[in-house]
């Protein structure tokens, strides 16, 4: 179970690194040839509004929470098949549907922790 886990550890905030550079390439491309913004303006402001919380909740902290939840979910399901194919569709499924609802309550409490942090973190400025 452990290596399992530490490699949706790594590969999931890779993941999720790779899909956010496609996406601001991909968000580039679509505002220069389609919408004839300049490359300036788009660099200025995708940038702008930006903050390192975000950077950090987005690309770090998530990503191994949901990493850490995905996986472990998968292999206490996994560890308890008893009969064989039979129960594997039923479990996986059942692995998909609790990773499902596990990701999107997790994200709520991190989220409300990030979003505690930045105000803790702006009093103090």
């Amino acid at each position: 179970a452990t290596p399992n886990i530490i490699a949706m550890l790594i590969y999931l905030p890779v993941l999720t690194c790779m899909h956010t550079i496609f996406g601001m390439y991909s968000g580039y491309m679509v505002s220069t040839y389609l919408f004839n913004v300049s490359s300036t303006q788009y660099n200025r402001y995708s940038f702008m509004y930006v903050k390192i919380s975000d950077i950090i909740v987005g690309l770090i902290a998530k990503p191994l929470v949901f990493g850490i939840l995905i996986a472990s979910i998968a292999c206490v399901n996994g560890f308890s098949v008893t009969d064989g194919s039979n129960e594997i569709s039923k479990k996986s499924s059942r692995t998909v549907t609790h990773s499902i609802i596990m990701i999107i309550l997790s994200n709520f409490f991190v989220i409300e922790c990030a979003s505690k942090i930045n105000q803790i973190l702006e009093g103090m400025n």
